[in-house]
């Protein structure tokens, strides 16, 4: 495409050129120079786009490839980090069924002095601070019973398991 903008340039000056002098000869044949360089201009033209054509297809389908590869590599990613999420949630409830079987904490004996009756003290039973918090002595207030072990022993879903489920949908 240079090529033939340049040979118009030189034919629309050698044309010029050729009218300064006089010469009609000369000016009508630099004329029809500049149309065969305009002519070859265009043909590079279509011929450059017919050619290129087929490499910008290429380079769509090189992208398309290296997309569909880094979306791959995006996916896999995140179920690894889900998995892992889902391995801490699953040793957070192992280690709180752990200390659920465990059962209350122990009971100490403490001292307490009554306000308003100088020299008299109380002996009581408190619990030591738990996970559930002070003063829970006991589970008596707690429902128990087979329904509410089997409750306990059921799995909850996790996000792994949501995602896998999506997954193997789509």
């Amino acid at each position: 495409m240079p090529i033939g903008g340049a040979a118009t340039c030189y034919a629309l000056y050698a044309a010029s050129r050729a009218i300064r002098h006089g010469s009609k000869e000369e000016a009508n044949k630099m004329f029809r120079y500049r149309i065969y360089a305009q002519a070859f201009t265009l043909v590079a033209m279509v011929g450059g786009s017919f050619y290129y054509a087929k490499e910008r297809e290429a380079r769509k389908e090189f992208e398309g490839r290296v997309s569909q590869k880094r979306a791959i590599e995006k996916r896999d990613a995140w179920i690894r980090e889900l998995e892992a999420r889902d391995r801490e949630e699953n040793e957070l409830q192992a280690r709180k069924e752990a200390v659920r079987a465990r059962g209350p904490p122990p009971l100490r004996n403490s001292v307490a002095v009554v306000p308003g009756q100088p020299g008299q003290v109380v002996e009581a039973l408190t619990a030591l601070p738990g996970p559930t918090g002070f003063g829970q002595a006991s589970d008596q207030n707690r429902p128990s019973g087979p329904e509410v072990e089997t409750e306990k022993r059921k799995k909850k879903p996790g996000v792994l398991d949501a995602v896998k489920e999506i997954a193997g949908k789509g």
